[in-house]
């Protein structure tokens, strides 16, 4: 399974929180949005552990599914992340 991770959080300690988590869990394309790929059940695992660390009230996670056959597109400063293809193209 292939999932983009996106996320805003209203409080920073609550933000860190979520951060270290999710560095643990996927691989970071920014501050806010993370590259997962695994499992289901590490998937559960990761969102689990988001769950435990956010306020449903005042904070916003969203989870898309990705195919391995998408590509990711970028505009502005490269980033390089293993077998993630990462154009020049503008989305």
């Amino acid at each position: 399974m292939r999932c983009l991770i996106a996320y805003d959080i209203a409080d920073a300690r609550r933000l860190q929180r979520v951060q270290r988590h999710m560095q643990q869990h996927a691989r970071a394309l920014q501050r806010s949005v993370y590259l997962f790929e695994g499992h289901n059940a590490a998937l559960a695992r990761c969102l689990d552990g988001v769950k435990q660390r956010i306020d449903p009230a005042c904070d916003d996670v969203r989870v898309y599914a990705i195919s391995q056959s998408t590509r990711l597109l970028h505009a502005g400063k490269s980033l390089t992340v293993d077998g993630v293809w990462l154009g020049s193209d503008v989305i």
